[in-house]
């Protein structure tokens, strides 16, 4: 093999250690994306973060709330 040349050595199934990413990822994942949207649509903005606020209300243009649920936007 050349020198230089990147090479792994695989000890386990790929499925074992994609199953141990995705449960750490998951662990990490506290706030809802959702509730950011909505309140985008109510109105109530991060007073401080002028880029935050234009960037929830680009994501929130394709939402709407019915009833209280939030709901994506899509032609049927």
């Amino acid at each position: 093999m050349p020198e230089g040349t990147f090479y792994q050595i695989v000890e386990a199934p790929a499925t074992e250690s994609l199953q141990k990413a995705f449960r750490s990822v998951l662990l990490t994942e506290s706030e809802d994306w959702r509730q950011a949207i909505a309140d985008s649509l109510k109105g109530k903005t991060a007073a401080d973060d002028e880029a935050l606020n234009k960037r929830m209300e680009a994501r929130a243009r394709n939402y709407t709330i019915i009833d209280g649920t939030l709901y994506k936007k899509g032609v049927v």
